[in-house]
């Protein structure tokens, strides 16, 4: 596919040229995926500095040594898909031409990481607690295996998307199909 610069009045004048659409939402998300985490610890902070776990009322923060639990597993692809997001947010408000790019990059080492930290090396801790193979015990948490392929593919979709899409090119690099 071809691409041409956009002309100044069609910047001013093309919808795709602004920020909406799947890229719009895909900002809101990726500003709630990070928000959250972040309030949600800055809060429980607040409150337990405040007055202790045991001023913790009903329970509520019970939630607090979760990240403890669930370990690198989980929590180094969910801190890098926070910095991701918080990236990836910046950018695209800077308007910045490399976030395609950049934003790609990280989608891919995110799910890589899901790939080798979330599948791959629990095999061997599970095969010692089942007294069995590692193989085998890849295989007996194969959904795990199966959600990682899923990723696999929203990735690809996504560095598809802001590789040859119209909204990602306009907007970013401020080009679109033509002649």
């Amino acid at each position: 596919m071809t691409w041409r610069d956009l002309t100044s009045e069609e910047l001013a004048t093309r919808p795709e040229a602004r920020l909406g659409g799947a890229l719009l939402w895909m900002v809101i998300v990726c500003s709630i995926t990070f928000a959250v985490p972040v309030l949600s610890v800055a809060f429980a902070f607040v409150v337990l500095t405040t007055g202790g776990i045991h001023a913790n009322p009903g329970n509520a923060f019970s939630w607090i040594d979760g990240p403890d639990r669930i370990g690198t597993v989980y929590m180094i692809p969910v801190l890098v898909v926070m910095a991701w997001s918080l990236v990836f947010v910046v950018m695209t408000l800077a308007r910045a031409r490399s976030t395609p790019v950049v934003a790609s990059a990280g989608a891919v080492l995110w799910v890589v990481l899901r790939l080798g930290l979330g599948y791959f090396a629990q095999g061997p801790s599970i095969a010692v607690a089942e007294r069995t193979t590692v193989i085998d015990a890849l295989v007996r948490i194969w959904p795990y295996g199966v959600n990682v392929l899923a990723e696999i593919a929203l990735v690809a979709a996504f560095c598809g998307y802001m590789a040859a899409g119209l909204r990602p090119n306009a907007y970013y690099r401020r080009r679109v199909p033509g002649p």
